[in-house]
């Protein structure tokens, strides 16, 4: 019996579709594997090397941020969230190709990210206010 066709979709598009279904915006590795074998059937077989492919490309992608474990979660996973600097490429069921070269560090990084990764507050806790300024100056 042959193994059902592999959905059109990149493992970035598939891990997207995945947290993004999430009402937290936010999916531990388990709950990503649910997902895809609620939602595909080639995922629900017996081959299970599709796992390393997640697994693969949530720690190779910069647009995948692993949030800190939560307390009163022991033995649980960490949560995974999108990284809101990479957001832009995912709006709107929009699943578009990183450009060639392509890497967040080379970008000017949000200060949401920065304070994330370096602090560990969940990213729900920080919420940057931005304003502009649109008066104009009266002489």
């Amino acid at each position: 019996q042959r193994r059902p066709e592999k959905p059109p979709f990149s493992y970035i598009a598939l891990i997207v579709m995945a947290i993004q279904s999430s009402p937290a915006k936010r999916v531990t590795l388990s709950e990503i594997y649910q997902f895809l074998q609620g939602r595909f059937p080639f995922f629900r077989g017996a081959y299970q090397g599709w796992k390393n492919s997640v697994r693969h490309n949530l720690s190779l992608n910069e647009c995948f941020v692993k949030l800190p474990k939560g307390l009163g979660r022991p033995g649980k996973g960490h949560y995974w969230t999108i990284d809101p600097a990479s957001e832009f490429m995912f709006e709107e069921g929009s699943f578009r190709r990183r450009p060639r070269g392509f890497r967040l560090k080379s970008r000017q990084a949000s200060p949401v990210c920065r304070r994330q990764r370096k602090v560990g507050h969940t990213l729900s806790t920080i919420s940057p206010i931005i304003t502009t300024n649109t008066s104009s100056s009266i002489s």
